[in-house]
């Protein structure tokens, strides 16, 4: 599958606590990563109950074993350690998407209805919930969403039809014709 990842890292003025009441001002933090989904791997305290640096990604799986080194030789800041999942490919000209022109929407609504969804989470912590949740729909995925080769290159973008590339191709030409 082709993607592209997402990694922020620094630190902030605006201090996260960690317990569960949030000032304005986090909760629109928190609400901007959930609106963009991305999340912060950050979850312990920096400084006096606050969270102050940012590991955020945009797979959730991507960060993990973050750890606090301490202070940094006579600083208040802390460095921070963790390790970070990156898996690199050669460059290719195609990659392989799925299809969901061709998929078969019924089959995967009526395998998912007939999931007991409470059953399947009971009292899990909301991460394994997720990852339960993910790997549950990633299969469904697999199952009933073929998967097509899409041929990478500066021709055109993959939503452009080669009819718009040829009109838009002319409309150029015309443009520095008339230059």
């Amino acid at each position: 599958m082709c993607s592209w990842v997402t990694l922020i890292t620094g630190s902030r003025n605006c201090p996260q606590t960690v317990t569960d009441v949030l000032t304005e001002e986090a909760r629109k933090s928190v609400d901007c990563l959930d609106d963009n989904f991305l999340s912060q791997h950050v979850t312990f305290p920096i400084r006096k109950n606050a969270i102050l640096n940012l590991i955020i990604t945009g797979e959730p799986d991507m960060t993990h074993e973050v750890t606090d080194l301490g202070a940094l030789e006579n600083s208040d800041h802390s460095a921070l350690l963790w390790s970070t999942r990156v898996r690199t490919e050669s460059a290719t000209r195609s990659c392989c998407v799925f299809d969901y022109v061709k998929a078969d929407i019924a089959g995967m609504k009526l395998e998912l209805r007939e999931i007991d969804w409470h059953k399947l989470f009971g009292t899990l912590p909301v991460e394994d919930s997720w990852s339960t949740f993910t790997h549950r729909i990633q299969e469904i995925e697999a199952r009933y969403v073929p998967v097509k080769s899409v041929h990478l290159g500066k021709s055109k973008p993959m939503w452009m039809s080669h009819k718009a590339l040829k009109t838009l191709k002319h409309r150029q030409s015309s443009q520095e014709i008339q230059r």
